[in-house]
């Protein structure tokens, strides 16, 4: 069982690496929970984390720091930090982003990445990050055998069933659409070439990061309430995520430069 280090000792840990670029922090924890036999993340803190989001905290961070020796500025700059505790904005690759664009209450991956290099990547949290670029399949958050959510906080590379392991889970090819949104955020992260298919890049090119991720949800938002004040409370005429994001995706690659100047 995990015993917590209640005193963030540096030598509580026999076996230590650095962060592999592109690992989130929490993916980090967990590769060297595993090596050093710990079955959960909470050993390493004074007290128990309630969520995912709480490791991205400085003062965690600086823990982290303390427990693993490795460079502080470095797991900064593989995570993605709030201003403050109670700040909706995040600081993800230098790129400012509202908390509501994450999906911290589970562990999403892709498997052919996982099984080709198992770290656990913070492109992964982006919610409109449904499929993969590379492999152009979809990325899980959840047992295909038991249908749990994946667990961020467990040092373990297979779901809690014990009939689901990380990198043994592929699936038929995602829609084309929800694929050129992940090459478009990678495009945007990291100036990566995108399909010349697509053309995304020079319709969409004016559109920061996080003006992106607003327009793929907000081209189908709607009034769906009207308050006693006369105030509209907004919500998607689709129930389910993907479906907005497939349907946004076709109108962005096929939207005409008048509209961009308007």
């Amino acid at each position: 069982m995990a015993i917590r280090n209640n005193f963030s000792i540096p030598n509580r840990l026999v076996i230590r690496s650095d962060l592999v670029p592109g690992e989130s922090v929490v993916g980090y924890l967990r590769r060297l929970s595993i090596a050093n036999g710990f079955d959960s993340l909470q050993w390493m803190f004074k007290n128990n984390l309630s969520s995912k989001e709480e490791t991205y905290y400085e003062d965690i961070m600086y823990q982290v720091h303390c427990i693993t020796g490795c460079d502080y500025e470095t797991i900064k700059g593989c995570g993605y930090i709030p201003r403050d505790k109670n700040d909706r904005i995040t600081n993800f690759y230098g790129f400012e982003i509202r908390k509501k664009h994450f999906i911290l209450a589970s562990q999403k991956i892709c498997p052919m990445c996982f099984y080709e290099k198992p770290i656990f990547q913070s492109v992964w949290d982006i919610r409109a990050w449904i499929a993969c670029p590379i492999h152009e399949i979809h990325i899980i958050d959840r047992c295909p055998e038991c249908g749990r959510s994946l667990s961020w906080s467990q040092a373990t590379y297979m779901c809690e069933c014990g009939a689901f392991e990380y990198d043994d889970c592929f699936k038929g090819n995602s829609h084309e659409n929800v694929i050129f949104c992940s090459k478009h955020i990678s495009f945007l992260l990291w100036n990566r070439k995108e399909d010349e298919n697509t053309k995304i890049a020079d319709k969409v090119r004016v559109f920061s990061l996080e003006n992106f991720l607003d327009l793929i949800v907000d081209l189908y938002m709607v009034p769906l309430i009207e308050t006693r004040i006369r105030k509209f409370i907004y919500g998607s005429i689709y129930k389910d995520y993907e479906d907005c994001l497939i349907h946004s995706m076709g109108i962005i690659m096929n939207w005409r430069m008048v509209f961009m100047n308007m």
